[in-house]
């Protein structure tokens, strides 16, 4: 017997996913249908199942703060009509998506799926956690390219040539991997937001950088640590000692 749950806010989008899941597997025992994130943490935190079918957006909110309030260990098929990026995180992930309105034959392949991972107990101890992260980061309409003038020539450069970002004479730079330097009219905090923080990291006040750019480290008399970078910089770029921490997690991920 699966015991499972559903977190959907529309009524008919449930009252379908739940016929569906009866007629694919008729040992589906459907325990509770949530519509909002509030009764969803306020029933996570008093039972427990096998399998949770979640919508993205509920009643009262994105499904995510939920992962936020409760530990939940529980293998999880999203229904969704969230983008490609969205859907290739879950794949990535070995978790399920059921795009809406939610076809019998997805549905079975998604319980297939559920039944081989269930037996894994590893997945089932902590795996959650790491494919909400995914999701959030890679859901994220993170810039893809700069558009730059050179001469009279408009260029579009890719984010993953850019080895850093600079402030200087209260103006911002990128140089390209290949050395030659272009600006930008964005300033570094907006940089911050806009990029994937999973290869761009703010080591100062001055300076973006991408993880590939760090050829070498050092330690200095003041605890900062001196970055050698490439293309190489005319300043002295160091991480200022209030983002060590981060920087070493930001190395370690």
């Amino acid at each position: 017997m699966i015991k499972a749950a559903i977190f959907e806010d529309e009524h008919l989008a449930a009252t379908h996913l739940k016929r569906l899941l009866q007629k694919c597997d008729p040992e589906i025992e459907i325990r509770e249908i949530i519509p909002s994130v509030k009764k969803g943490i306020k029933w996570l935190n008093n039972n427990t199942c096998d399998l949770i079918f979640l919508d993205i957006n509920l009643a009262d909110g994105e499904c995510f703060r939920i992962f936020k309030e409760v530990e939940i260990n529980i293998p999880v098929i999203f229904t969704t009509a969230y983008n490609q990026y969205a859907i290739k995180a879950f794949e990535l992930n070995s978790i399920d998506y059921l795009m809406k309105p939610v076809s019998e034959d997805l549905l079975k392949r998604s319980l297939i799926k559920f039944k081989t991972l269930h037996s894994n107990i590893q997945y089932q101890k902590g795996n959650i956690k790491n494919l909400i992260s995914d999701f959030l980061e890679q859901g994220k309409n993170y810039k893809k390219r700069f558009l730059v003038e050179s001469g009279s020539k408009i260029k579009s450069i890719p984010v993953e040539d850019i080895a850093y970002f600079y402030a200087a004479q209260k103006n911002v730079f990128f140089k390209h991997r290949n050395g030659k330097t272009y600006d930008t009219d964005l300033s570094l905090e907006k940089l911050e937001q806009a990029l994937d923080p999973r290869f761009f990291f703010r080591v100062n006040r001055a300076y973006i950088i991408h993880i590939d750019a760090i050829t070498n480290m050092s330690v200095l008399s003041n605890r900062a640590i001196k970055l050698t970078l490439t293309p190489a910089t005319e300043d002295l770029v160091t991480v200022s000692v209030a983002r060590l921490s981060s920087f070493k997690e930001w190395l370690n991920q």
